[in-house]
């Protein structure tokens, strides 16, 4: 079981039930029942238990080890990461317009779109869910983000052929462009011209 019990078996007499382990320390030589190890784990497991459940209890330790690991450089870098991936391409073709952009971890429900005064607005609910799932415990955070907004100037839409598709987070936006009406211009006749003299 021990080590130097094993080394030291040799030098044990049968007069003494001592171990000499040659550190200058002994220790008596000792049998322990199955009831005496079940005593010894239930112990441990008991006292990790107690000290398990009074942090579980104690409110403000756990808030403060969420606020340290939600502001920690760690989630703070992957949060930037994040929001350095999300953005958005307007490019203009002959006949429409085509926004394009990239959105980790967003659900469809978090997009809202708009349209007005020849000017398109993009908002994009960014929330962060945390999770760390093994056999004993499960660790789940939740941070509501904050709302991405990208605005722009869109002008000659056809409103009615605004498209939005949103699949393999990637967001694209077909906006076709109004259809020019050449008219041939009106000639206007002037009825009446006085001349005025200074």
């Amino acid at each position: 079981m021990f080590p130097f019990y094993k080394n030291n078996a040799s030098k044990v007499r049968k007069t003494n039930k001592s171990i000499n382990n040659n550190f200058e320390n002994s220790y008596d030589k000792k049998n322990f029942s199955q009831q005496d190890i079940n005593n010894i784990i239930n112990s441990i497991t008991g006292s990790f238990t107690t000290v398990f459940e009074s942090l579980v209890q104690n409110e403000d330790l756990i808030n403060n080890i969420i606020d340290n690991v939600l502001n920690s450089d760690a989630v703070n870098s992957l949060i930037n990461a994040i929001e350095e991936k999300s953005y958005f391409k307007l490019r203009e073709y002959d006949d429409s317009y085509l926004i394009e952009g990239k959105l980790f971890g967003v659900d469809k429900k978090d997009i809202d779109i708009d349209y007005e005064d020849n000017h398109i607005k993009i908002s994009v609910k960014k929330n962060l869910n945390l999770s760390n799932k093994n056999d004993n415990m499960i660790m789940w955070f939740y941070q509501e983000g904050n709302v991405l907004e990208e605005t722009y100037y869109v002008p000659n839409i056809d409103e009615k052929s605004i498209r939005a598709v949103y699949t393999s987070n990637i967001l694209r936006i077909y906006l076709k462009k109004k259809r020019d009406i050449i008219t041939d211009g009106e000639i206007i006749d002037v009825d009446d011209f006085t001349e005025i003299n200074n």
